[in-house]
């Protein structure tokens, strides 16, 4: 049999061949050197590669493969080069027209690229469009310009202190919501904007250089990024950073403006400045992982869980909302206080239990901004006056005392110093024989020996009087300087020339977002020491004045309340004053009793039986939220909080002691779109109408016990709110509904009683007549009723505690519920936690056969399949 000539090859196509290899070899292995020098930071050039040659370790293997592959694949390309010229005419044809082709390949694929970078088109094939960001959120985010920088922080803290220690759903919902991170940042670069994603571990190896890498020329990144409490995202504008004057960087502080600085390296009087706000958005506020209900999941036959990752989405909306936030106004939250102790100043964390720190720090931390308006003036004869002035002004005039004092004390030490002088010109210029007739009396033995030594105690005497006067002028400097910065806050200045109360408290709360006013009343009431008298909170007529027109325009507010409880004095059935009035009005009613617990009642008998060092310390029980109504009407504010537990998996610790009822007034249930009881006080607990009995008994000063006495059938409170009970009571409501019609209308009060009066009159036909006209106004133009427009639609929440926010650092029970209010009561209702979505991994159940199928179907059918595939080619080309 003959052999087919076609598939011979000679020694020279052989040699063709084995050189043609030899110079692809060349070329990837001059080209790997190349990688490899580039990888080890070196640039490639002609001096850098002979250097490597002479050395060892990485660099010189790759030098050598850049010099030996470079060598080899030139010289094989030289030989085709000459083999091509030195060719037949007809083989010369076809090697160029075969090299025109891979040309014209080449550019082909080239332009594909360089077009398909201008004329990107992505599709979705997804069923519910899950990589396609939604219209409107698209739209906006087109607007934006510059480059954004988005931090990945992962710190293993799912729930910040809520839940510690982070277990295998925790990891497993970090490595999701980073997955998910990427994922939508890839849709954003599709609408033109430049989005930088990083990814910090904490505990990655080489995580403080990443970070010191990372906040260089980013002022206020890395303490925003320290001072996270949990997995965090950060959204960082880098074209708004710039470069100003050191002095320029000190005004603006002192104006109050929010500003972060970093120096500039190499230029002491410059800095790197960044104003405004630097959006966080939790791991949780981007999918929030319900852990009970991943544990409650994958049922087996068995029907027991075998536990998924379940993660409730809570909308691109949210994410993409924290990066458009990065060019609007922070939240302005303003805290109306009566006294400096009670603001949010870093310098009043000394008194914990007063002071409203902690509030500030989880609401800064949060993007917004909190002022403190004191409404209060003390030190006044007869009491604290009516007043309004911010933080700024109580500092200036703490200041002023400081120096008043100052001077005082330079004139004693002056004249002191004066004395001392007289002194010792006396012992150092007087005769000793005269010396000795002075102080005759003075029963010593005056020597010349005694004389130096009083001398010696003068000089130190004077040298301590020159140092404290030294002391004194350093502190009036700095002092001095604190007031000049201080004087820079021209608006502060100006609202301290202002005299007129109402008019200063409109101009302090105008720029307000939300209104706070906590009384903190009962903090213990089983130490009457430790509590505020209530009567201190009470508000002037103007204060209050400011306050209604603040919520008539729409603005929300929410007033922490304590009990109007006193020493040995039964609860005044009337309110405090007009803020409770305010309340009633719009349908909130305040509770007059102090709600006690079973538990406190037991620590007011070991108090008692430890005298001066107490009893043993008592576990309070912990208030709880209302369940979901049957109705679907559930408040917003209960519903996030429900959300929270879940989520941790953990009932939240939330004490709350000694509070007040807090009730809605008859038929304004109807009037809402959702329930309004957010906070129910503990099962075991009664409302006290005297919770602070103290009696002198035998020269000691005891304090009583209170006792459970319910309210008898016949007595009128009996079925009223007034009452005395078991508990649950409701401590917290949350309403949204217009402003009362009365106060726009002054008539619309007549109005309404005479419309109750006449009810059983006419079968209630001319109070409804009566009633439809309080609601409706005459028209400036046309003099015809229309519905009145004024009025708007108002938040309100009122907590039945002034101290529920109050501390150095909220507890996480108390700081959620303080955020989850804030952001209900501003409208930003897609900031509380959604539960409606839900998204797990997939997961299928299989018994022993489909198990067995899945497990050796692929390691064993694949094989066999390829290899049937095989021996039917094999038998082709024997056939062949």
């Amino acid at each position: 049999m003959k052999t087919d000539t076609r598939y011979y090859l000679g020694w020279a196509a052989r040699g063709r061949l084995v050189g043609r290899v030899l110079g692809l070899t060349g070329l990837f292995a001059g080209l790997a050197g190349l990688f490899i020098f580039l990888a080890l930071g070196r640039e490639p050039t002609i001096d850098a590669v002979q250097a490597a040659l002479s050395t060892s370790g990485t660099e010189q293997v790759a030098a050598w493969l850049i010099v030996a592959g470079g060598a080899v694949a030139a010289l094989i390309l030289i030989v085709e080069l000459l083999s091509w010229l030195a060719g037949s005419g007809r083989r010369s044809a076809t090697g160029a027209n075969s090299a025109v082709q891979i040309v014209l390949a080449v550019a082909i694929v080239v332009a594909l690229n360089v077009v398909s970078f201008g004329n990107f088109k992505r599709w979705d094939l997804t069923r519910e469009q899950e990589f396609t960001l939604p219209t409107q959120v698209a739209d906006e985010l087109r607007k934006l310009q510059g480059r954004t920088t988005i931090v990945v922080l992962q710190q293993h803290k799912t729930f910040g202190q809520l839940s510690p220690k982070p277990d295998i759903y925790d990891y497993a919902a970090e490595r999701k919501v980073v997955d998910k991170v990427h994922d939508l940042v890839d849709q954003f670069r599709l609408l033109g904007p430049q989005f930088r994603v990083v990814t910090l571990d904490v505990e990655a190896i080489g995580y403080s250089d990443q970070l010191e890498a990372e906040t260089i020329g980013r002022p206020g990144l890395k303490e925003a990024i320290e001072s996270a409490p949990d997995n965090s995202i950060f959204f960082y504008p880098d074209d708004r950073v710039e470069t100003i004057a050191r002095d320029e960087s000190r005004r603006r502080t002192a104006l109050g403006r929010r500003l972060h600085s970093q120096p500039v390296k190499g230029k002491d009087d410059q800095v790197n400045a960044y104003e405004g706000n630097i959006p966080r958005l939790s791991f949780n506020e981007f999918y929030q992982l319900d852990k009970s209900a991943s544990k409650a999941a994958n049922p087996g036959p068995d029907g027991k869980p075998g536990g998924n990752l379940v993660l409730r989405p809570q909308g691109v909306e949210s994410f993409a909302q924290r990066i458009l936030a990065i060019q609007e106004k922070r939240p302005k939250v303003g805290l109306l206080v009566i006294h400096e102790l009670l603001t949010s100043a870093k310098d009043t964390t000394d008194r914990n239990v007063y002071t409203s720190a902690g509030l500030r720090k989880s609401l800064e931390d949060r993007g917004f901004e909190v002022v403190d308006v004191v409404v209060k003036k003390w030190g006044e004869p007869g009491g604290p006056k009516p007043a309004a002035y911010n933080l700024t002004e109580t500092q200036f005039e703490r200041y002023e005392a400081e120096l008043e004092g100052f001077d005082e004390q330079r004139r004693d030490l002056l004249e002191n110093r004066e004395e001392v002088e007289a002194a010792q010109k006396i012992y150092r210029e007087t005769p000793l024989e005269e010396l000795k007739r002075k102080l005759r009396g003075a029963r010593v033995e005056v020597t010349e020996e005694f004389r130096q030594k009083r001398l010696k105690a003068i000089a130190e005497a004077l040298k301590q009087i020159d140092e404290r006067l030294a002391e004194l002028a350093q502190d009036r400097r700095d002092t001095d300087a604190q007031m000049a910065a201080l004087s820079r806050n021209e608006r502060a200045f100006e609202d301290k020339r202002v005299t007129d109360i109402k008019n200063k408290l409109t101009r302090l709360v105008a720029d307000c977002d939300l209104l706070i006013v906590p009384r903190l009343t009962v903090l213990n009431a089983s130490s009457v020491n430790e509590n505020i008298t209530p009567e201190l909170y009470r508000l002037s007529t103007e204060q209050v004045e400011v306050l209604k027109e603040f919520m008539k325009t729409g603005k929300p507010v929410m007033v922490c309340a304590g009990p109007n409880a006193e020493p040995n004095v039964a609860a005044s059935p009337d309110p405090l004053d007009d803020v409770e009035r305010l309340l009633a009005d719009r349908g909130v009613q305040l509770g007059r009793e102090t709600i006690i617990t079973t538990a406190e009642a037991k620590s007011f008998a070991a108090r008692r039986a430890g005298d001066q060092f107490g009893g043993a310390s008592t576990e309070l029980p912990t208030v709880t939220f209302p369940s979901a109504p049957p109705n679907g009407r559930d408040n917003p504010i209960a519903a996030a909080m429900r959300a929270t537990a879940a989520s941790a998996d953990q009932q939240l610790v939330f004490v709350v002691q000694d509070p007040r009822p807090v009730y809605l007034a008859a038929g304004m249930s109807t009037k809402l779109p959702f329930a309004a009881e957010f906070l129910l006080s503990p099962t075991a607990a009664w409302n006290e109408e005297k919770p602070m009995i103290v009696r002198n008994i035998g020269g000691r000063v005891i304090q009583l016990p209170p006792r459970f006495q319910p309210t008898p059938f016949d007595d009128p409170k009996k079925g009223t709110p007034d009452e005395v009970r078991r508990g649950p009571f409701s401590i917290g409501v949350a309403i949204e509904a217009p402003i009362p019609v009365e106060w726009f209308d002054k008539d619309y009060g007549g109005v309404r009683g005479t419309a109750a009066l006449t009810n059983r009159l006419d079968a209630g036909l001319l109070a409804a007549c009566l009633t439809a006209k309080a609601a409706l106004s005459n028209d400036r133009d046309t003099k015809a009723l229309v519905p009145q427009t004024e009025r708007k639609t108002g938040r309100l929440v009122v907590i039945g505690h002034g101290g529920i926010f109050t501390g150095k650092q909220l507890s996480p029970a108390h700081e959620q519920l303080l955020l989850h209010t804030t952001n209900w009561l501003l409208n930003r209702d897609d900031r509380l936690p959604r539960t409606s979505a839900e998204w797990s991994y997939p997961r299928v159940h299989r018994d022993e056969r489909d198990s067995f199928l899945w497990k050796y179907g692929p390691f064993l059918g694949l094989p066999a399949f390829f290899l049937y595939l095989g021996l039917i080619v094999w038998i082709v080309r024997r056939v062949r």
